[in-house]
């Protein structure tokens, strides 16, 4: 063998090759924009949903609820006498479990140091 390709066999293996890949760039080009679109598309729809996620909570299904709970709580959570029990939350809802807190409706097993320092500063 002479390490030669015939144009027939060349010409038809080129032309194989190049709609696969106008068709692999295309899909690729179609996925970029629908996922960046969705996610926009998405975001748009529930903005408004984000500042009110009470309402947003008591639309859910049961196990959607739960879902929300584990994500917000991450670890055990725990109910006893009226009172929820956490080992940790997360910061950025530590301003809203001080109302609980007060109310007696939850206890924080393990409260963040840094959180109990700058609330005993604050004026």
């Amino acid at each position: 063998m002479n390490d030669e390709i015939y144009s027939v066999t060349y010409k038809k293996w080129r032309a194989k090759f190049q709609k696969e890949k106008l068709d692999l760039t295309n899909y690729i080009e179609q996925y970029k924009s629908n996922k960046t679109s969705n996610k926009w598309a998405l975001l748009e729809k529930h903005i408004g949903d984000l500042g009110n996620l009470r309402d947003v909570y008591v639309g859910l299904p049961f196990q959607s609820k739960q879902a929300v709970i584990r994500a917000v709580f991450e670890q055990e959570i725990s109910y006893s006498d009226g009172t929820f029990r956490i080992p940790y939350i997360e910061p950025a809802f530590y301003s809203n479990s001080l109302t609980a807190k007060e109310k007696g409706l939850l206890f924080i097993e393990q409260p963040n140091p840094i959180w109990e320092k700058s609330l005993s500063c604050s004026p």
